[in-house]
C-alpha cells in the first residue's frame, strides 16, 4: 500500500502540470473564454491566440487560453475594458 501512495505522491504533481497545458477543441477554448467559436477564429486570424495540429485537428494551448484570461482580469482590476 505505501508504493501505490507513493507512486501517486510522485506523478500527481507531473499529472497537474500536465492539465495545465492541455490541448483545447476550438469549442473548449471559446467556453472558457467567454466567447463565441468564430471570435476564438479572428482571435487566430489577428495572431492573438496560435493553434496547433493533434492528428490532424486544429487545438488551442489551455496555457494561452488562460494567459489570455489573466490579461483581461487584469486590465479588468485595473479599471480598462
Amino acid at each position: 500500500m505505501d508504493t501505490i501512495e507513493a507512486t501517486r505522491e510522485r506523478l500527481l504533481p507531473i499529472f497537474m502540470e500536465a492539465e495545465k497545458d492541455k490541448p483545447l477543441t476550438k469549442k473548449q477554448a471559446a467556453e472558457q473564454l467567454g466567447v463565441c467559436e468564430t471570435t476564438v477564429w479572428n482571435m487566430v486570424q489577428s495572431g492573438k491566440l496560435r493553434t496547433f495540429k493533434v492528428n490532424g485537428s486544429t487545438r488551442y494551448s489551455q496555457r494561452e487560453v488562460r494567459a489570455i484570461i489573466n490579461a483581461r482580469n487584469e486590465d479588468r482590476t485595473n479599471g480598462r475594458n
